[in-house]
Protein backbone atom coordinates (compact mmCIF):
# COMPACT_ATOMS: atom_id res chain seq x y z
CA UNK A 1 0.00 0.00 0.00
CA UNK A 2 1.21 3.49 -0.87
CA UNK A 3 -0.27 6.44 1.02
CA UNK A 4 -0.08 10.07 -0.08
CA UNK A 5 -0.97 12.44 2.74
CA UNK A 6 -1.45 16.11 1.81
CA UNK A 7 1.25 15.86 -0.84
CA UNK A 8 1.87 19.12 -2.69
CA UNK A 9 4.68 20.24 -5.00
CA UNK A 10 5.88 23.76 -5.77
CA UNK A 11 8.65 24.58 -8.22
CA UNK A 12 10.17 28.07 -8.60
CA UNK A 13 7.16 29.61 -6.89
CA UNK A 14 4.62 27.78 -9.04
CA UNK A 15 2.24 25.15 -7.69
CA UNK A 16 2.51 22.03 -9.82
CA UNK A 17 0.51 19.69 -7.60
CA UNK A 18 -2.11 20.95 -5.21
CA UNK A 19 -2.48 19.19 -1.83
CA UNK A 20 -3.49 15.65 -2.65
CA UNK A 21 -4.23 12.64 -0.44
CA UNK A 22 -5.15 9.14 -1.48
CA UNK A 23 -4.25 5.51 -0.90
CA UNK A 24 -3.09 2.98 -3.49
CA UNK A 25 -3.85 -0.40 -2.01
CA UNK A 26 -1.96 -3.67 -2.38
CA UNK A 27 -3.22 -5.89 -5.16
CA UNK A 28 -4.50 -2.97 -7.26
CA UNK A 29 -3.47 -1.31 -10.52
CA UNK A 30 -4.05 2.45 -10.40
CA UNK A 31 -3.50 5.22 -12.94
CA UNK A 32 -2.95 8.85 -12.01
CA UNK A 33 -4.72 10.98 -14.60
CA UNK A 34 -5.12 14.69 -15.21
CA UNK A 35 -4.82 17.38 -17.84
CA UNK A 36 -1.32 18.51 -16.75
CA UNK A 37 0.94 15.63 -17.80
CA UNK A 38 4.08 17.39 -16.59
CA UNK A 39 2.65 17.77 -13.10
CA UNK A 40 1.77 14.07 -13.04
CA UNK A 41 5.35 13.14 -13.91
CA UNK A 42 6.60 15.47 -11.19
CA UNK A 43 4.33 13.70 -8.70
CA UNK A 44 5.67 10.36 -9.93
CA UNK A 45 9.22 11.57 -9.29
CA UNK A 46 8.17 12.57 -5.77
CA UNK A 47 6.81 9.09 -5.09
CA UNK A 48 10.06 7.63 -6.47
CA UNK A 49 12.10 9.88 -4.15
CA UNK A 50 13.50 12.24 -6.77
CA UNK A 51 11.46 15.42 -6.20
CA UNK A 52 10.96 17.67 -3.19
CA UNK A 53 7.41 17.80 -1.85
CA UNK A 54 5.44 18.75 1.21
CA UNK A 55 3.26 16.23 3.00
CA UNK A 56 4.07 12.57 3.45
CA UNK A 57 4.44 9.52 1.21
CA UNK A 58 4.40 6.15 2.99
CA UNK A 59 4.92 2.60 1.78
CA UNK A 60 2.95 0.40 4.16
CA UNK A 61 3.66 2.94 6.88
CA UNK A 62 7.36 3.31 6.02
CA UNK A 63 9.35 6.13 4.47
CA UNK A 64 10.86 5.46 1.04
CA UNK A 65 14.37 5.13 2.47
CA UNK A 66 13.27 2.01 4.34
CA UNK A 67 11.05 0.60 1.57
CA UNK A 68 13.39 1.34 -1.37
CA UNK A 69 14.65 -2.28 -1.83
CA UNK A 70 11.04 -3.26 -2.54
CA UNK A 71 10.38 -0.50 -5.09
CA UNK A 72 10.73 -0.86 -8.86
CA UNK A 73 10.43 2.48 -10.69
CA UNK A 74 10.57 3.07 -14.45
CA UNK A 75 10.52 6.55 -15.95
CA UNK A 76 8.90 7.51 -19.23
CA UNK A 77 12.02 7.12 -21.38
CA UNK A 78 12.42 3.50 -20.19
CA UNK A 79 16.21 3.75 -20.30
CA UNK A 80 18.27 0.63 -20.93
CA UNK A 81 21.96 -0.01 -21.61
CA UNK A 82 21.98 0.36 -25.41
CA UNK A 83 24.61 -2.24 -26.31
CA UNK A 84 23.10 -5.02 -24.19
CA UNK A 85 20.27 -7.31 -25.22
CA UNK A 86 16.88 -7.29 -23.60
CA UNK A 87 17.80 -10.42 -21.66
CA UNK A 88 21.00 -8.82 -20.33
CA UNK A 89 19.25 -5.58 -19.42
CA UNK A 90 16.50 -7.46 -17.62
CA UNK A 91 19.00 -9.42 -15.53
CA UNK A 92 20.75 -6.18 -14.55
CA UNK A 93 17.43 -4.53 -13.66
CA UNK A 94 16.38 -7.46 -11.48
CA UNK A 95 19.83 -7.85 -9.96
CA UNK A 96 20.19 -11.58 -10.29
CA UNK A 97 20.82 -14.27 -12.87
CA UNK A 98 17.73 -15.57 -14.65
CA UNK A 99 17.59 -18.16 -17.39
CA UNK A 100 15.88 -17.30 -20.64
CA UNK A 101 13.22 -19.86 -19.81
CA UNK A 102 12.57 -18.24 -16.44
CA UNK A 103 12.30 -14.81 -18.06
CA UNK A 104 9.97 -16.08 -20.76
CA UNK A 105 7.70 -17.66 -18.16
CA UNK A 106 7.09 -14.40 -16.29
CA UNK A 107 4.68 -12.84 -18.79
CA UNK A 108 5.04 -14.19 -22.35
CA UNK A 109 2.62 -11.61 -23.74
CA UNK A 110 4.85 -8.69 -22.76
CA UNK A 111 7.98 -9.43 -24.78
CA UNK A 112 8.70 -12.16 -27.29
CA UNK A 113 12.08 -13.86 -27.47
CA UNK A 114 12.82 -11.91 -30.67
CA UNK A 115 12.60 -8.64 -28.72
CA UNK A 116 14.54 -9.91 -25.74
CA UNK A 117 17.45 -10.99 -27.96
CA UNK A 118 17.79 -7.59 -29.67
CA UNK A 119 20.25 -4.89 -28.53
CA UNK A 120 18.38 -2.21 -26.63
CA UNK A 121 19.43 0.54 -29.04
CA UNK A 122 17.35 -1.13 -31.76
CA UNK A 123 14.17 -1.12 -29.68
CA UNK A 124 11.45 1.49 -29.74
CA UNK A 125 10.33 3.21 -26.56
CA UNK A 126 7.23 1.03 -26.32
CA UNK A 127 9.30 -2.13 -26.51
CA UNK A 128 11.70 -0.81 -23.85
CA UNK A 129 8.75 -0.09 -21.60
CA UNK A 130 7.53 -3.64 -22.05
CA UNK A 131 10.94 -4.92 -20.97
CA UNK A 132 10.72 -2.83 -17.82
CA UNK A 133 7.25 -4.18 -17.09
CA UNK A 134 8.69 -7.67 -17.47
CA UNK A 135 11.64 -6.84 -15.21
CA UNK A 136 9.31 -5.38 -12.58
CA UNK A 137 7.24 -8.56 -12.53
CA UNK A 138 10.37 -10.71 -12.35
CA UNK A 139 11.86 -8.62 -9.55
CA UNK A 140 9.27 -9.56 -6.95
CA UNK A 141 9.08 -5.91 -5.80
CA UNK A 142 6.04 -4.91 -3.73
CA UNK A 143 5.69 -1.43 -5.25
CA UNK A 144 5.76 -1.12 -9.04
CA UNK A 145 5.89 2.45 -10.38
CA UNK A 146 5.69 3.40 -14.07
CA UNK A 147 5.69 6.90 -15.54
CA UNK A 148 3.68 5.79 -18.56
CA UNK A 149 0.34 4.28 -19.49
CA UNK A 150 -0.46 0.72 -20.49
CA UNK A 151 -1.61 2.06 -23.85
CA UNK A 152 1.91 3.35 -24.62
CA UNK A 153 3.71 0.04 -25.13
CA UNK A 154 4.42 0.19 -28.85
CA UNK A 155 3.36 -1.73 -31.91
CA UNK A 156 2.02 -5.28 -31.47
CA UNK A 157 1.88 -4.74 -27.71
CA UNK A 158 -0.44 -6.79 -25.49
CA UNK A 159 -3.75 -5.21 -24.57
CA UNK A 160 -4.30 -3.34 -21.32
CA UNK A 161 -6.41 -6.26 -20.12
CA UNK A 162 -3.57 -8.72 -20.81
CA UNK A 163 -1.05 -6.59 -18.92
CA UNK A 164 -3.35 -6.18 -15.94
CA UNK A 165 -3.87 -9.96 -15.92
CA UNK A 166 -0.09 -10.44 -15.86
CA UNK A 167 0.18 -8.18 -12.80
CA UNK A 168 -2.54 -10.10 -10.99
CA UNK A 169 -1.07 -13.48 -11.88
CA UNK A 170 2.59 -12.75 -11.15
CA UNK A 171 2.40 -10.07 -8.43
CA UNK A 172 -1.07 -10.34 -6.88
CA UNK A 173 -0.11 -8.39 -3.73
CA UNK A 174 1.91 -5.66 -5.44
CA UNK A 175 0.82 -2.04 -5.49
CA UNK A 176 1.01 -0.92 -9.13
CA UNK A 177 1.00 2.80 -9.94
CA UNK A 178 0.88 4.16 -13.49
CA UNK A 179 0.86 7.76 -14.70
CA UNK A 180 -1.01 9.47 -17.50
CA UNK A 181 -3.81 7.12 -18.51
CA UNK A 182 -4.84 7.63 -22.12
CA UNK A 183 -8.36 7.72 -23.50
CA UNK A 184 -8.02 4.07 -24.57
CA UNK A 185 -7.13 2.93 -21.07
CA UNK A 186 -9.94 5.01 -19.61
CA UNK A 187 -12.38 3.44 -22.03
CA UNK A 188 -11.18 -0.08 -21.22
CA UNK A 189 -11.95 0.54 -17.55
CA UNK A 190 -15.37 2.10 -18.11
CA UNK A 191 -18.23 0.46 -16.30
CA UNK A 192 -16.03 -0.86 -13.49
CA UNK A 193 -13.54 1.93 -12.78
CA UNK A 194 -13.45 3.61 -9.41
CA UNK A 195 -12.26 7.13 -8.84
CA UNK A 196 -10.26 7.70 -5.68
CA UNK A 197 -10.83 11.34 -4.70
CA UNK A 198 -8.54 13.60 -2.74
CA UNK A 199 -9.77 12.19 0.55
CA UNK A 200 -8.46 8.75 -0.42
CA UNK A 201 -11.91 7.21 -0.13
CA UNK A 202 -13.69 5.46 -2.95
CA UNK A 203 -16.49 7.22 -4.80
CA UNK A 204 -17.10 10.07 -7.20
CA UNK A 205 -15.62 12.83 -5.04
CA UNK A 206 -14.81 16.43 -5.80
CA UNK A 207 -11.43 15.45 -7.24
CA UNK A 208 -13.21 14.00 -10.27
CA UNK A 209 -13.46 17.55 -11.59
CA UNK A 210 -9.68 17.74 -11.88
CA UNK A 211 -9.77 15.91 -15.21
CA UNK A 212 -10.77 19.26 -16.73
CA UNK A 213 -8.27 22.02 -17.61
CA UNK A 214 -9.74 24.20 -14.85
CA UNK A 215 -8.07 22.00 -12.22
CA UNK A 216 -4.91 20.74 -13.95
CA UNK A 217 -2.69 20.16 -10.96
CA UNK A 218 -4.81 17.97 -8.67
CA UNK A 219 -4.62 14.41 -10.02
CA UNK A 220 -7.33 11.81 -10.12
CA UNK A 221 -6.49 8.22 -9.14
CA UNK A 222 -8.26 5.78 -11.45
CA UNK A 223 -8.33 2.20 -10.25
CA UNK A 224 -8.38 -0.26 -13.14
Amino acid sequence: MIELQDVAIRLRGRTLVEPFSTTFRAGTVTCLVGSNRGALSTLFRAVAGLEHFSGQILFDGRELAEARPEVYACFGDAALLPSLSGYENLRLSVGRALSRRAIASVAPALAADSILRMPAHTLGIGERRRLHLLAALASGARYLLFDFDLDDLGRDAPSTIEVRAAFRRRSPQATVLLVGASSTTLASASGKRRMLPATGEEGQGECADSMTPTCPTRPVALRL
